[in-house]
């Protein structure tokens, strides 16, 4: 999971997310990473390469800000 500027604790989409993740993990078992951006999110595109280079066979990324880097 590759979270927008906030992460978790950020009262938005981004502990939407992680609450669906942390049920996931709890209902299915899965294992997942979860990465989130600099200050600024400079660091965006490299997080989604990080989690792809590392195998990861779904990648979810939250928020409009990473569209650039999945299209």
């Amino acid at each position: 999971m590759a979270y927008d500027i906030g992460g978790r604790g950020d009262k938005s989409f981004n502990d939407a997310a992680a609450r669906g993740l942390d049920k996931a993990k709890t209902d299915f078992g899965i294992e997942a990473q979860e990465l989130e951006p600099t200050t600024g999110g400079e660091n965006r595109e490299e997080n989604l390469r990080l989690l792809s280079e590392a195998g990861d066979p779904l990648i979810f990324a939250i928020g409009f800000a990473f569209a650039d880097g999945v299209t």
